[in-house]
């Protein structure tokens, strides 16, 4: 009967968004723990300066975001870039007083990997201590699809 089928359709439209759910929860995890392990990668690279560091990782979550179909206003940008440079100075002040763990370095990779994921969620506050053209830097970066050269952008004031 029709509210037989009705029905049959209504069940196997829920299974199917259950389905889709847990596949978007499967990636979400996943494309998290890429993150981490790159942002981790990038703060293990001692060749790096610090703020070669901070635009590495900028860019990679940046680029992930993009992917993902998510956008930040310069303002969000800023607010990032500063969380994720606290974290980096961390790290760098962590190493002076002691040879620093990897697994040290695998949560602070997480918390800045968290930093995308909290800004997708509106949980950034606007900061307006970081000069407009870094976030502009950023903007046109990621827009243009530059893959390189960020950090010479980013060292010239």
């Amino acid at each position: 009967t029709q509210k037989e089928i009705a029905g049959i359709q209504s069940a196997t439209s829920r299974q199917n968004t259950k389905d889709q759910v847990y596949a978007q929860n499967e990636m979400l995890a996943y494309q998290q723990k890429e993150s981490t392990a790159r942002v981790a990668s990038i703060m293990e690279n001692t060749n790096l300066s610090k703020q070669q560091q901070v635009s590495e990782i900028m860019r990679q979550m940046l680029t992930q975001a993009q992917t993902a179909g998510q956008y930040f206003t310069n303002d969000q940008i800023k607010e990032m870039t500063r969380k994720v440079s606290a974290e980096v100075d961390l790290v760098h002040q962590q190493t002076q007083n002691q040879r620093y763990g990897s697994s040290h370095i695998g949560a602070t990779a997480k918390d800045i990997s968290n930093v995308v994921t909290d800004a997708a969620s509106g949980v950034v506050d606007i900061f307006h201590g970081i000069d407009k053209a870094v976030a502009d830097t950023w903007n046109n970066f990621w827009k243009d699809g530059k893959a390189d050269g960020i950090g010479s952008n980013l060292s010239r004031k």
